[in-house]
Protein backbone atom coordinates (compact mmCIF):
# COMPACT_ATOMS: atom_id res chain seq x y z
CA UNK A 1 0.00 0.00 0.00
CA UNK A 2 2.77 2.23 0.57
CA UNK A 3 4.45 1.80 -2.62
CA UNK A 4 7.91 -0.48 -0.62
CA UNK A 5 9.69 -2.40 -3.10
CA UNK A 6 9.03 -6.31 -1.31
CA UNK A 7 10.63 -8.57 -3.91
CA UNK A 8 8.45 -12.17 -3.52
CA UNK A 9 7.82 -12.01 -0.02
CA UNK A 10 4.16 -11.54 -0.85
CA UNK A 11 4.30 -15.25 -2.73
CA UNK A 12 6.37 -16.34 -0.28
CA UNK A 13 3.97 -16.12 2.91
CA UNK A 14 0.89 -16.78 0.02
CA UNK A 15 3.09 -20.18 -0.08
CA UNK A 16 3.30 -20.21 3.66
CA UNK A 17 -0.11 -19.56 4.33
CA UNK A 18 -1.61 -21.83 1.57
CA UNK A 19 0.43 -24.38 3.47
CA UNK A 20 -1.36 -23.70 6.85
CA UNK A 21 -5.13 -23.46 5.15
CA UNK A 22 -7.95 -25.09 7.43
CA UNK A 23 -5.91 -24.61 10.74
CA UNK A 24 -7.71 -22.07 11.91
CA UNK A 25 -5.41 -21.56 15.18
CA UNK A 26 -5.12 -18.00 15.41
CA UNK A 27 -7.95 -16.26 14.04
CA UNK A 28 -5.44 -13.12 13.56
CA UNK A 29 -3.35 -14.64 10.66
CA UNK A 30 -6.86 -15.27 8.57
CA UNK A 31 -6.91 -11.94 7.74
CA UNK A 32 -3.33 -11.76 6.81
CA UNK A 33 -3.21 -15.04 4.98
CA UNK A 34 -5.69 -13.24 2.70
CA UNK A 35 -3.80 -10.38 2.09
CA UNK A 36 -0.87 -12.83 0.86
CA UNK A 37 -3.72 -14.46 -1.32
CA UNK A 38 -5.13 -11.59 -2.66
CA UNK A 39 -1.37 -9.39 -3.09
CA UNK A 40 -0.28 -12.66 -5.29
CA UNK A 41 -3.50 -12.61 -7.55
CA UNK A 42 -4.75 -16.10 -5.90
CA UNK A 43 -8.04 -15.52 -5.38
CA UNK A 44 -9.02 -19.14 -5.80
CA UNK A 45 -7.37 -20.00 -2.78
CA UNK A 46 -8.85 -16.78 -0.80
CA UNK A 47 -12.23 -18.31 -1.73
CA UNK A 48 -11.17 -21.58 -0.38
CA UNK A 49 -9.99 -19.96 2.55
CA UNK A 50 -13.35 -18.28 3.17
CA UNK A 51 -15.16 -21.58 2.50
CA UNK A 52 -13.22 -23.39 4.78
CA UNK A 53 -13.51 -20.22 7.66
CA UNK A 54 -17.23 -20.88 7.00
CA UNK A 55 -17.68 -24.83 8.01
CA UNK A 56 -14.91 -23.64 10.84
CA UNK A 57 -17.39 -21.15 11.93
CA UNK A 58 -20.23 -24.07 12.66
CA UNK A 59 -17.58 -26.05 14.91
CA UNK A 60 -19.38 -25.60 18.58
CA UNK A 61 -16.10 -27.23 20.19
CA UNK A 62 -14.06 -24.37 18.76
CA UNK A 63 -14.12 -21.70 20.91
CA UNK A 64 -12.95 -19.37 17.91
CA UNK A 65 -15.38 -20.45 15.76
CA UNK A 66 -17.88 -17.81 16.99
CA UNK A 67 -15.80 -15.08 15.64
CA UNK A 68 -15.73 -16.42 12.40
CA UNK A 69 -19.57 -14.98 11.30
CA UNK A 70 -19.44 -11.55 12.55
CA UNK A 71 -15.48 -11.16 12.27
CA UNK A 72 -13.08 -12.68 10.39
CA UNK A 73 -15.15 -13.73 7.83
CA UNK A 74 -16.35 -10.42 6.45
CA UNK A 75 -12.49 -8.99 7.20
CA UNK A 76 -11.25 -11.72 5.03
CA UNK A 77 -13.96 -11.10 2.41
CA UNK A 78 -13.15 -6.75 2.34
CA UNK A 79 -9.17 -7.74 2.39
CA UNK A 80 -9.67 -10.06 -0.80
CA UNK A 81 -12.15 -7.33 -2.08
CA UNK A 82 -9.73 -4.83 -1.61
CA UNK A 83 -7.19 -6.64 -4.05
CA UNK A 84 -9.83 -7.44 -6.39
CA UNK A 85 -10.28 -3.68 -6.74
CA UNK A 86 -13.67 -3.69 -5.70
CA UNK A 87 -13.28 -0.49 -3.40
CA UNK A 88 -17.06 -0.47 -2.56
CA UNK A 89 -17.76 -3.94 -1.18
CA UNK A 90 -14.43 -3.31 1.23
CA UNK A 91 -15.62 -0.18 2.19
CA UNK A 92 -18.85 -1.02 2.89
CA UNK A 93 -17.94 -4.54 4.54
CA UNK A 94 -15.15 -2.60 7.05
CA UNK A 95 -17.03 0.92 8.12
CA UNK A 96 -19.67 -1.76 10.44
CA UNK A 97 -16.57 -3.64 11.74
CA UNK A 98 -14.02 -0.69 12.16
CA UNK A 99 -14.03 -0.69 15.84
CA UNK A 100 -14.53 -4.07 16.43
CA UNK A 101 -11.05 -5.94 15.15
CA UNK A 102 -9.96 -6.11 19.04
CA UNK A 103 -11.02 -9.62 19.15
CA UNK A 104 -9.03 -10.91 16.97
CA UNK A 105 -5.85 -10.42 18.74
CA UNK A 106 -2.57 -9.25 17.71
CA UNK A 107 -1.43 -5.44 19.02
CA UNK A 108 -2.56 -1.95 18.23
CA UNK A 109 -0.35 -1.54 15.17
CA UNK A 110 -1.16 -4.97 13.64
CA UNK A 111 -4.46 -4.31 13.33
CA UNK A 112 -4.35 -1.24 11.94
CA UNK A 113 -3.60 -2.30 8.56
CA UNK A 114 -7.71 -2.89 8.47
CA UNK A 115 -7.87 0.63 9.12
CA UNK A 116 -5.35 1.44 6.67
CA UNK A 117 -7.31 -0.54 4.06
CA UNK A 118 -10.63 1.15 4.50
CA UNK A 119 -9.09 4.46 4.14
CA UNK A 120 -7.35 3.99 1.08
CA UNK A 121 -10.37 1.40 -0.13
CA UNK A 122 -12.72 4.54 0.74
CA UNK A 123 -10.59 7.28 -1.40
CA UNK A 124 -10.03 4.17 -4.38
CA UNK A 125 -13.86 3.86 -4.06
CA UNK A 126 -13.78 8.26 -4.50
CA UNK A 127 -15.96 8.05 -1.46
CA UNK A 128 -13.66 11.37 -0.03
CA UNK A 129 -15.74 12.34 2.50
CA UNK A 130 -16.05 9.36 4.19
CA UNK A 131 -12.05 9.21 3.65
CA UNK A 132 -11.76 12.76 5.21
CA UNK A 133 -13.70 11.63 7.77
CA UNK A 134 -11.84 8.55 8.67
CA UNK A 135 -9.27 10.27 8.76
CA UNK A 136 -9.81 13.47 10.44
CA UNK A 137 -10.93 10.76 13.22
CA UNK A 138 -7.45 9.09 12.97
CA UNK A 139 -5.62 12.22 13.56
CA UNK A 140 -7.54 12.93 16.36
CA UNK A 141 -4.72 10.11 17.75
CA UNK A 142 -1.73 10.42 16.96
CA UNK A 143 -0.47 8.74 13.37
CA UNK A 144 1.55 9.07 10.49
CA UNK A 145 -1.80 10.33 8.51
CA UNK A 146 -1.73 13.77 8.77
CA UNK A 147 -0.66 14.50 5.72
CA UNK A 148 -2.78 12.18 3.58
CA UNK A 149 -5.38 14.24 5.45
CA UNK A 150 -4.09 17.49 4.59
CA UNK A 151 -3.60 16.77 1.01
CA UNK A 152 -7.48 14.92 0.43
CA UNK A 153 -8.92 18.26 2.34
CA UNK A 154 -7.13 20.38 -0.66
CA UNK A 155 -8.64 18.41 -3.01
CA UNK A 156 -11.99 18.38 -1.98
Amino acid sequence: MAGADVGDRWGELADAAAKRMGDHVLVFTEPHYTMAFGRTGRFDEADRQLQSLRAFAEDPKASAARLMDPLVVPLCEAVRDYYRQDYDSTVDRLMGLRYDFQPIGGSHAQRDIFALFLVDAAIRAGRLALARALLAERVARPCQQRQQLAALCRAL
